[in-house]
């Protein structure tokens, strides 16, 4: 455990994340990377935006490239290794988003909703990030 938490409230997305989170690309280089296939979704939480980039200033993040398919780009990737609960994922930030700079996105192998009973309006602390530039 490293030190850092992000508290933030769960919030509806747009539907995309499981329109990516399904295209075998990205699922391939994101299980590669973190070390789990994504559940087709993510978990959309409402942070503060000054509280979040001071919580990842000093973690590395991994990156994974845009790629051209069916004659469209689609962007860029950083993840952030993490844990809600006793569940690891990942904190995605994609270079191309629709949400506002207070929303983050968490992917898992499993349904977050679902598997630690989320609605929206719930607090949630996303904690454990890993990849920390000093070591610790």
């Amino acid at each position: 455990m490293v030190g850092i938490e992000i508290r933030g409230v769960v919030a509806s997305g747009f539907g995309q994340g499981k329109e990516f989170l399904s295209m075998p690309h990205y699922i391939e280089k994101i299980n590669a990377a973190v070390g789990f296939m994504p559940f087709p979704g993510t978990l959309n939480l409402k942070v503060t935006g000054g509280e979040l980039r001071r919580a990842i200033s000093d973690v590395r993040a991994i990156e994974i490239g845009s790629f051209e398919a069916e004659g469209k780009e689609f962007g860029a990737l950083k993840l952030y290794k993490c844990v809600i609960g006793d569940v690891d994922c990942a904190m995605i930030v994609p270079q191309k988003s629709r949400h506002a700079a207070d929303i983050i996105e968490i992917i898992a192998a499993v349904n977050l909703r679902e598997k630690q009973t989320l609605i929206d309006g719930k607090e949630v602390i996303v904690s454990d990030f890993r990849g920390r530039i000093n070591g610790t």
